[in-house]
């Protein structure tokens, strides 16, 4: 039964994850910031290092084919750097499982790397034409400040949630 909890909540965070994007970028004067949220891959992160590795795997591979046809100029960028980031967050991030700060560092420190992933794919392609300055101040930092917000939200509800009792839980 868990399974289709994880799968709607997959779901739903990669149709809102599709909903920021339209939020992207935002013009300051003559500058434009773009904002990339990853809450599907921040479900993923999460979902590896507290619960089932297993489960993220198949979510990693069902999502990652989802975000390549949906948006993907090139197939298979977000299904091998989501299969990639959830097996190196299981082999390097599950002894960090109780510290909710080295989480939440290491899960930012991961979606910086994907970032990094992605856009050197598209730019060894020749699809975007890459200035470093560019990428650092206009596309990650925003994209960390975004994502930092949304995964302070996951873990505020991940923390309601699991403190709420059940009638169940209380015989």
């Amino acid at each position: 039964m868990k399974i289709i909890h994880y799968f709607l909540l997959a779901i739903l965070c990669f149709y809102t994850d599709s909903l920021l994007t339209f939020l992207s970028p935002i013009h300051i004067g003559n500058i434009n910031l773009i904002f990339v949220p990853h809450l599907t891959l921040l479900m993923i992160l999460l979902l590896t290092i507290l619960k089932n590795t297993n489960i993220a795997l198949i979510l990693s591979v069902f999502l990652g084919l989802l975000h390549d046809v949906y948006f993907g100029q090139i197939y298979g960028v977000y299904l091998f750097g989501y299969i990639i980031f959830t097996l190196s967050a299981d082999k390097f991030l599950k002894v960090f499982y109780r510290d909710n700060s080295m989480i939440y560092v290491s899960t930012l420190i991961l979606i910086a790397l994907f970032e990094i992933f992605s856009v050197m794919i598209y730019a060894i392609l020749g699809l975007i034409d890459f200035n470093l300055f560019h990428f650092l101040f206009y596309r990650m930092l925003p994209t960390l400040f975004l994502n930092a917000i949304l995964l302070l939200l996951i873990r505020l509800v991940m923390k309601v949630y699991k403190n709420k009792r059940h009638p169940i839980d209380m015989k």
